[in-house]
């Protein structure tokens, strides 16, 4: 419906964790498993999204406005590869993906699934 979303004047793109939390709550619940700041031994992912076939890591990074799109998916890429997010024993099919968000532009503007 026009007019519905974030309002230009929030605060919400200057933190990726309400965004993270916004599209966590707009996941159904049946036969998705969902988690926010998933714990390993190494550190946090921000969201994991599981089935029985697929685990889906996503990774979010904000950029200001003079921020690079490109800077921020490497960074991104570099923490789920060098955290060892989304790895287990479990024999299913894992997805890693770094998705980013610009305050300057209050979007989401890139993302890159990591090879």
């Amino acid at each position: 419906m026009p007019g519905e979303g974030v309002s230009s004047s929030s605060k919400t793109f200057n933190d990726e964790n309400t965004i993270r939390d916004i599209i966590y709550s707009q996941i159904p619940q049946e036969e998705i498993n969902k988690a926010k700041e998933v714990i390993n031994s190494q550190g946090y992912s921000d969201l994991e999204l599981k089935t029985r076939k697929t685990r889906l890591v996503i990774e979010f990074k904000r950029i200001p406005e003079s921020g690079s799109e490109e800077s921020a998916i490497k960074d991104a890429i570099s923490q789920m590869r060098t955290h060892h997010y989304g790895e287990t024993t479990e024999d299913i099919k894992l997805i890693r993906a770094a998705m980013i968000i610009c305050t300057a532009t209050r979007s989401l503007t890139a993302y890159r699934v990591m090879e």
